[in-house]
């Protein structure tokens, strides 16, 4: 037998919850975790910039197209690392972040090349879904979602037209993050997949792969240097076999070699104008890559750059179709590729 006292107790505590619940809701529009909730239209093909800004960083995203497709010019602007330094009032505390909108503070100014995951942050952007309905919140409130800290401002222009977000705190308990339209006062909740890349942009943004193409979309590759030239055929049913195109059957472990060190260039940091220039006399070979049907997919070229900072061993750069600009690349994986070149073209 329950007690009548424990009736009574329970059902004031649900009351009282009910009553919290309300008043902490009040005036908000729950949705479901679906990202039907629209705050602004368009399509990410139509963003023609996108833009991140903090006190400690700066994103600008401007979108671009050529023949290979859409892409985005990324510039991210940040503190040397220098800047960061105790605060004054108590040098025991965590470090200070460096306030770009100090005129004392230096800046590093990074650019790259952005495209596969910018052109997905560009489709999120427009149209821009919340994943919840907050309304407008009283000034009283601000400080309990986080508007009342610097966690920086989106802004994307889509067909001429600025729309823009405040940022909050992240959400409890989770990755997505409150947001505030200045201008209207409604707040909302957003998906972290939208704030993450532009805050992590170095991390997430720049383009580091040289191609956007699947390995299995090439069918065979012609590899040139000056006037020397070869092509081998990729076998389909075995990962990393290459032959010579007149004996497919067979397969050559040097060719295939070089290619597998091929496919391990990565980019390092962009070179949007080398200096010095590239002069043709630095390119160490260029490789075409032929899809079905005789489908031109892409290229690669390597060339040589001048050693770093006083260094005595020379540096390397790529252009593919994909980042569209040179770019470094890791000396060692260079050197293999150039040191090796000769033995894949007389083998």
């Amino acid at each position: 037998m329950i007690p009548k006292g424990l009736f009574m107790h329970s059902g004031i505590f649900v009351i009282a919850s009910a009553l919290a619940l309300r008043a902490y809701t009040r005036g908000e529009e729950v949705v479901e975790k679906d990202g039907s909730v629209e705050i602004w239209g368009g399509t990410g093909a139509k963003v023609d910039r996108i833009e991140f800004e903090s006190k400690s960083r700066k994103v600008t995203l401007e979108a671009a197209e050529d023949e290979n497709g859409r892409y985005f010019i990324g510039t991210l602007v940040r503190p040397k690392a220098s800047e960061s330094a105790p605060d004054e009032g108590d040098p025991h505390q965590a470090l200070k972040t460096p306030d770009l909108s100090d005129p004392k503070v230096q800046r590093d100014t990074t650019r790259f090349i952005g495209v596969t995951d910018s052109q997905s942050l560009s489709d999120q952007l427009a149209p821009m879904k919340a994943l919840r309905v907050l309304g407008k919140l009283d000034k009283a409130r601000l400080g309990e979602f986080g508007f009342e800290q610097d966690h920086g401002t989106v802004r994307v222009t889509l067909a001429g037209k600025v729309h823009q977000l405040a940022l909050g705190g992240q959400t409890p308990g989770g990755s997505d993050a409150y947001a505030r339209d200045p201008d209207s006062g409604e707040a909302y909740v957003i998906s972290g997949t939208v704030t993450q890349p532009l805050q992590q942009a170095d991390s997430r943004l720049v383009e580091h792969e040289m191609h956007g193409f699947a390995a299995e979309d090439v069918e065979r590759v012609r590899i040139v240097k000056g006037a020397a030239s070869r092509e081998l055929t990729r076998n389909a049913d075995q990962k990393g076999f290459w032959s010579d195109a007149r004996t497919v059957a067979a397969k050559d472990e040097t060719a295939s070699n070089w290619m597998s060190k091929l496919d391990r260039l990565r980019v390092s940091s962009y070179l949007e104008n080398p200096n010095p220039p590239v002069k043709p006399e630095d390119l160490v070979m260029r490789v075409e890559y032929i899809g079905h049907h005789d489908k031109k997919l892409g290229y690669v070229e390597l060339v040589t750059r001048p050693p770093l900072n006083g260094a005595t061993q020379k540096e390397y750069g790529v252009k593919t179709e994909h980042i569209r600009w040179y770019a470094s690349v890791l000396r060692s994986v260079g050197e293999q590729i150039e040191q090796d070149i000769g033995s894949v073209l007389t083998h």
